[in-house]
């Protein structure tokens, strides 16, 4: 099928023009922001069931056609314009989170190579961006580090070998919970936050807890080998595990965290 052909067709690889202009026009939907990215891969999805799936060779003719159409600039006028944003809609379908993030990956080379674009580009992103944080329900997150801080929370607390229940400042917090995030919440985080990550005040952290935590952890640790300590630490125990002595250092480590957090 050469591009005139397709120009004129009323089926392209097997798929009636009719629903091809569906997919279109959600893809259109979903861009202007009248249609949520789930519904648009649910309504995409449900199209192209119904659809025939292309064969290796007609995918290869599909490629060649849309090549033809560049090469010899059809899409210069409506109906060669209006041909390649079809065999688009075909070969593409609504995009996951990992298409997202990569086309999040692409924006920002782009950005790098031309800043005279940045302002398209920054929309571009801003509109990918929005349809990730709403796809994950998770749409809160930490500015620095770019995680959800539904995630962040789960170490809010942490459950210490020597006292038990120990809460967490924020900085502490962000960096057990990018050591134990998964590849692809790394890549969602660095994706959303146009490829970079604030370094994390670690030692300040540090300090933080430890001034939190040593004098008590003395005083159990010396029980195991001192008698006389024993009782003292029983003490310590049950204070540092007590509701009132708990809600304290929560408020002492409540820095930075969001209030519902504290």
């Amino acid at each position: 099928m050469d591009v005139q052909a397709a120009m004129e067709a009323n089926t392209l690889f097997g798929w009636p023009v009719e629903s091809i202009d569906k997919l279109r026009a959600l893809r259109q939907q979903a861009n202007e922001g009248l249609l949520p990215i789930a519904e648009w891969r649910s309504q995409d999805k449900a199209l192209r069931e119904r659809l025939p799936a292309l064969s290796e060779d007609e995918q290869k003719l599909l490629d060649q056609l849309s090549m033809d159409i560049i090469t010899t600039r059809a899409y210069r006028n409506e109906r060669g314009e209006l041909l390649l944003s079809r065999l688009h809609a075909i070969e593409h379908p609504a995009p996951d989170n990992a298409k997202l993030r990569e086309e999040l990956t692409q924006l920002a080379a782009l950005a790098q190579k031309h800043p005279e674009d940045q302002e398209v580009l920054g929309r571009e992103r801003a509109r990918i961006v929005g349809w990730l944080l709403g796809d994950s329900n998770e749409g809160d997150r930490d500015p620095l580090t770019m995680l959800p801080w539904s995630y962040i929370a789960r170490f809010r607390t942490v459950d210490d070998p020597v006292l038990g229940l120990v809460p967490q400042p924020l900085t502490t917090a962000r960096k057990v919970a990018i050591e134990q995030a998964t590849a692809e919440q790394r890549a969602d985080a660095q994706a959303v936050g146009g490829q970079r990550v604030e370094p994390l005040a670690e030692a300040s952290a540090g300090l933080t807890l430890h001034s939190l935590t040593r004098f008590p952890k003395l005083v159990l640790e010396s029980a195991a080998s001192d008698n006389e300590a024993r009782e003292p630490a029983q003490t310590v125990r049950a204070l540092w595990a007590s509701p009132a002595i708990q809600q304290l250092l929560r408020q002492e480590t409540s820095g930075g965290w969001p209030p519902e957090f504290h």
